[in-house]
């Protein structure tokens, strides 16, 4: 399964690339906003019905998150640990790695690694 979306190349694309069938790799660049929240919702919910066993979620070219964006990412990451599965994020820079450490979640980047 992969799922390419280019919403405005000024704002974010997503691409979610079933690598096999438990490994799964998002890629998220651009600006992750509330304008973007909604339709990026929508495809993550659709991931989560094939139950990965794990999410391989690579930011290195989000250029901007905000609250909303943070708040989706926290949320899938919760879902995808309730079904079992773990997530793995890389990538991550400033700026949008400082959205991240101002709700206390660098400890648990910094213990994620990259998937093999």
């Amino acid at each position: 399964m992969k799922v390419p979306v280019i919403i405005e190349p000024s704002r974010m694309t997503f691409s979610i690339v079933d690598t096999d069938a438990q490994i799964v790799k998002v890629a998220i660049c651009g600006r992750l906003d509330a304008s973007m929240v909604g339709l990026f919702r929508r495809e993550l919910t659709r991931l989560l019905r094939i139950h990965p066993s794990c999410v391989d979620v690579d930011m290195s070219r989000l250029r901007f998150i905000d609250n909303a964006g943070v708040q989706l990412l926290l949320s899938f990451f919760k879902d995808v640990s309730e079904q079992g599965g773990r997530t793995v994020v890389h990538g991550l820079r400033t700026p949008p790695l400082e959205s991240f450490k101002a709700i206390m979640l660098e400890s648990v980047l910094a213990a994620s690694g990259p998937v093999n």
